[in-house]
């Protein structure tokens, strides 16, 4: 049994959750809140954390998913779905508060800067920042298994390199 992840069509998120519930998959959805204009009030609103993907349990069976309505693709290293490592799913839920991730408030670092990774399964790993959005979100640009891939990592596990 192991994490993997899937790419969901644009704005199909509930979809893809509907299908794989129906066919038992466990699945994971990490949420924010994020600040939104609507009626001319600023309100907090449910939105995902990595838009357009999903965590999906793997038991016994995945080659279904690439099939299943709202999914794009299942992400592949080689011939076998790439490996979430339990460490990154328990990490996120850890900082989960009445179901929603916290996210850091204050920013140390700007795009183009290096970091280090000093904690958590990505520990040792170098990287650039990519972007810093307004949503609090930091995207690192790492070099991991010869592919560039953008991953989310909590700002007190980096240091400038």
């Amino acid at each position: 049994m192991f994490w993997a992840c899937v790419r969901t069509h644009p704005n199909s998120e509930q979809i893809a959750i509907r299908n794989l519930q129906n066919q038992n998959f466990n699945y994971y959805q990490p949420k924010i809140l994020e600040r939104k204009l609507r009626k001319q009030k600023i309100v907090a609103a449910p939105a995902p954390l990595f838009p357009c993907y999903l965590f999906v349990q793997i038991v016994n069976r995945w080659a279904c998913l690439n099939s299943t309505h709202g999914i794009s693709s299942l992400l592949m290293a080689g011939g076998m779905p790439a490996l979430v490592q339990d460490q990154i799913i328990d990490s996120l839920k850890q900082r989960e508060q009445n179901g929603f991730i916290q996210l850091p408030k204050e920013r140390r670092f700007r795009e183009g800067d290096k970091v280090t990774i000093s904690a958590g399964p990505f520990i040792g790993q170098q990287g650039l920042v990519e972007k810093m959005s307004n949503k609090e979100r930091e995207k690192i640009l790492l070099a991991l298994l010869s592919n560039k891939i953008k991953v989310l990592i909590d700002e007190t596990n980096l240091e400038a390199a």
